[in-house]
């Protein structure tokens, strides 16, 4: 995550001239360079118009949800700045998630990996805890686990034919991880997909340069003792976004954000007590669809 300020010249994309000033922002990619390799001729994955599309179907989804919450979410798409990033933002009741044309012209991002992107940026809305002391917004895991574990069955739940294509694409271990995680073809297909769009995340964040291609079947071995707040690693990215479509189970925005109005704080004991029932949570060093032990250190057993 970074913190930062409001500050524009013609000279860098938005994102970059944005100073530290508060904990007011959290965005999905440390900073970067990589918008000095943009270009808007460049062959995409994607239109201009798909790029608004696929943001308004997020938004028309969790808009309401925000709302039972006191936020007013927005999008803003920002299609000709070159940053390869998105950022979400509060300021009082106003929800802001910024996406960029930059990041959706990478090669890396496809046009199901760049509706993650877009969950990603509502899960640090919406998602909870596990979230840092004194911050409004979930940590950087637990915004990726959010985007599969609950936003891609909100938006994709009811997308069974373009869901069912990802039955003969998907990873050998995608596949058969998934069909041990649910019992019908509809939610097989979904987690299919989740777990595909994740991929094409975690390749971007590898592009970076902070480690080597994250694959399905190698699971960062790391165990934290303590939850990571900042970004974790492409390979560990990856292991939450798999673990997300694998887990069961989501969040009930209806009834609360964990951690989001706990008095005791989104990084409590108290919070984290709460969160178990939208999740799939164990203490477990191996646990299936739990968060990851890369990034996240559970401190109440089950």
């Amino acid at each position: 995550m970074t913190h930062l300020s409001m500050r524009f010249t013609h000279a860098l994309p938005l994102l970059t001239l944005m100073l530290a000033s508060s904990q007011s922002f959290a965005q999905i990619l440390p900073e970067n360079s990589l918008w000095l390799e943009d270009s808007q001729d460049r062959l995409a994955n994607m239109t201009e118009q798909q790029f608004a599309d696929l943001s308004k179907v997020v938004l028309d989804f969790y808009a309401p949800l925000a709302k039972i919450h006191g936020g007013e979410l927005t999008v803003v798409n920002n299609w000709k700045d070159p940053t390869v990033n998105a950022y979400a933002e509060q300021e009082g009741n106003l929800w802001t998630v910024q996406m960029f044309g930059g990041l959706a012209r990478r090669k890396e991002i496809t046009l199901d990996g760049f509706q993650l992107v877009v969950c990603h940026e509502v899960g640090h809305h919406l998602g909870g805890f596990p979230m840092e002391a004194d911050v409004w917004f979930a940590d950087e895991g637990q915004a990726d686990y959010f985007a599969t574990e609950t936003c891609a069955k909100g938006i994709w739940g009811n997308d069974l034919e373009v869901n069912a294509t990802f039955r003969a694409t998907a990873p050998e271990l995608v596949r058969t991880s998934c069909d041990r995680a649910y019992a019908t073809e509809a939610e097989q297909n979904l987690c299919y997909r989740s777990s595909v769009g994740g991929l094409s995340l975690a390749n971007l964040l590898a592009a970076l340069g902070y480690s080597g291609a994250p694959a399905f079947e190698k699971p960062d071995p790391k165990i934290v003792t303590a939850t990571n707040h900042e970004h974790p690693k492409a390979q560990c990215r990856l292991d939450t976004y798999f673990n997300g479509a694998l887990c069961d189970n989501m969040l009930d925005l209806q009834k609360e954000i964990p951690g989001k109005e706990t008095p005791e704080g989104g990084d409590s004991l108290e919070a984290e007590k709460q969160s178990q029932a939208s999740s799939c949570y164990t203490y477990s060093k191996d646990a299936f669809a739990s968060r990851p032990r890369c990034w996240f250190a559970p401190r109440v057993g089950i």
